[in-house]
């Protein structure tokens, strides 16, 4: 086991898994636009194989425990945070879950053209995840609303991060 690791989870704008929605068309184009490839979600994965993610047709932060994800649609980045890390980021997450954190539909909506966060009340899928990050100790380098997907699998792709663990 690997507890000084969290893995990112990225889905494609190609995936079958997604269904035809504006969102992950407008995140689609957006980050085409900034010469990105197209990623329009993601989750992060704990080494106790929980997995948290927020979507806009959900209601809060879900906290899966062993969710099955599909090799041949998802992208997976490990990233080393240490033991302490690892708990504040989860820690982070399980706040968000149990106070019902909501969609971010303001900094959704405005991410391509200023960043606008949700106070610790609101997060979209990068933005929840980059800030788990940053609170496990990972220095970003901007603020975790400013992540569409694509940007932070940019980022998280940047880090070359390898690892030998095998969890997702």
């Amino acid at each position: 086991m690997c507890d000084n690791v969290v893995t990112l989870a990225f889905l494609h704008a190609n995936s079958g898994a997604l269904e035809k929605h504006w969102m992950n068309d407008a995140a689609a184009r957006v980050a085409r636009a900034k010469g990105l490839e197209p990623y329009i979600h993601c989750e992060i994965i704990f080494p106790d194989e929980y997995s948290y993610s927020i979507t806009a047709n959900g209601d809060g932060v879900h906290r899966v425990h062993s969710k099955g994800f599909n090799r041949d649609e998802w992208e997976f980045y490990k990233m080393e945070l240490g033991r302490d890390g690892v708990r504040r980021a989860q820690l982070f997450c399980d706040r968000a879950h149990a106070s019902k954190a909501t969609f971010n539909w303001v900094g959704y909506t405005l991410s391509p053209v200023m960043s606008w966060g949700g106070g610790g009340h609101k997060y979209f899928c990068s933005e929840l995840c980059a800030a788990a990050l940053r609170e496990g100790g990972l220095e970003l380098s901007r603020a975790p609303e400013e992540y569409m997907p694509a940007d932070l699998h940019s980022f998280v792709r940047s880090k070359n991060v390898t690892h030998p663990c095998t969890h997702p």
